[in-house]
């Protein structure tokens, strides 16, 4: 444990002498962070939960991939609008208590998944700012809302013995519309004048119910929620 603890302190002193090394630095073409309108590609690494009341399962927080175009547009060096056109994994997985503590029985636990496949429509209100944490970097943020809407939901149990996973369609148990309010904080890092990496954390929390089938689901009131870290490159 200590080994463990000495190497991440080195590492930590590493960090802040490299970022007081590069502060003495001169920085490379601090006007390309001014650059008015940026599109590119971003791959965002998700995890996924349904928040709410009345649930008609125990859920657990899933990983879930997305990504797709995004664009900013800057109307002076610090305040923008940005949208996008993005694929976006939601929905958790579903707790089924293990009753007979057998593998491969289909009571087992941490198999079930319950996996939205998403178009995201991102509308958001973006800022750079003119520091970063060292030179060659700004911090980097947005507010704003996703119109989404939901082509596939899918209940997936997952078969590690053979591989033959049982997939149902639950599509028509659940809304098809959502509208999530986001929030991103990051940094924008300069590629030597190529492109800017943007590196940000982010979540998003859907704002209207996803259950759909009330004879199946009863009062239940569900919420998407949405976090984790994208990267982006930006032209």
């Amino acid at each position: 444990m200590k080994k463990i603890i000495l190497i991440v302190c080195g590492f930590l002193c590493l960090g802040i002498a490299q970022a007081q090394l590069m502060d003495t630095l001169p920085e490379f073409s601090p006007e390309y962070f001014k650059k008015k309108f940026r599109c590119g590609v971003a791959f965002n690494q998700s995890f996924s939960g349904i928040i709410g009341s009345d649930l008609p399962h125990d859920y657990f927080i899933k990983p879930s991939l997305g990504g797709g175009i995004e664009t900013e547009y800057y109307f002076n060096k610090n305040i923008g609008i940005g949208s996008g056109f993005l694929f976006q994994q939601r929905g958790a997985g579903i707790y089924n208590p293990d009753v007979v503590k057998e593998v491969g029985d289909p009571d087992s636990t941490h198999r079930q998944r319950l996996r939205f496949n998403c178009l995201d429509l991102p509308i958001r209100l973006v800022f750079r700012g003119n520091k970063g944490m060292t030179k060659g970097n700004r911090w980097s943020g947005s507010i704003g809302v996703i119109p989404m809407y939901s082509f596939a939901t899918n209940s997936v149990f997952h078969s590690i013995e053979d591989g033959f996973h049982k997939i149902d369609d639950w599509t028509a148990d659940f809304k098809k519309f959502d509208l999530a309010a986001s929030a991103s904080f990051g940094l924008n890092i300069n590629a030597g004048d190529a492109a800017l990496l943007q590196i940000q954390f982010y979540a998003s929390y859907g704002l209207l119910n996803t259950y759909n089938n009330q004879t199946l689901f009863g009062a239940a009131k569900g919420n998407h929620l949405l976090f984790g870290l994208k990267l982006a490159t930006l032209f």
